[in-house]
C-alpha cells in the first residue's frame, strides 16, 4: 500500500509577518498625532508596507511524503520518501 501525504510546512512563516504587520501598524497609528516624529512614522508605514506586500507574495513550501507499506503486517515498515515544493523566484 502507498499512502502519500502533503501539508503545508511553513504557514508559520506567513503568520510572523502578519504579526509583525499589525504590530508596525499599530504603532504607526500611536505616532500619527505626533507630527514632530515623522522619521518615526515614514519608517513604521515603510516596514508595515513592506510586510504586507511579502505577506500579499508570500507562497507556501508544501511537504509531500510518500510512504510505502508493506503487506506483512506483522513486519510493518515505512520506506518514505520526502520532497519539498515550493515556488521561488
Amino acid at each position: 500500500m502507498v499512502f502519500v501525504s502533503e501539508r503545508i510546512i511553513n504557514i508559520a512563516d506567513l503568520e510572523e509577518t502578519i504579526r509583525k504587520a499589525k504590530l508596525n501598524l499599530e504603532i504607526l497609528m500611536d505616532e500619527m498625532p505626533k507630527a514632530a516624529q515623522s522619521e518615526q512614522l515614514s519608517y513604521r508605514a515603510a516596514l508595515v508596507k513592506d510586510l504586507l506586500e511579502s505577506a500579499q507574495k508570500f507562497e507556501f513550501c508544501i511537504e509531500k511524503r510518500k510512504c510505502v507499506f508493506k503487506d506483512d503486517f506483522s513486519n510493518q515498515t515505512i520506506q518514505g520518501s520526502l520532497s519539498k515544493v515550493c515556488n521561488q523566484d
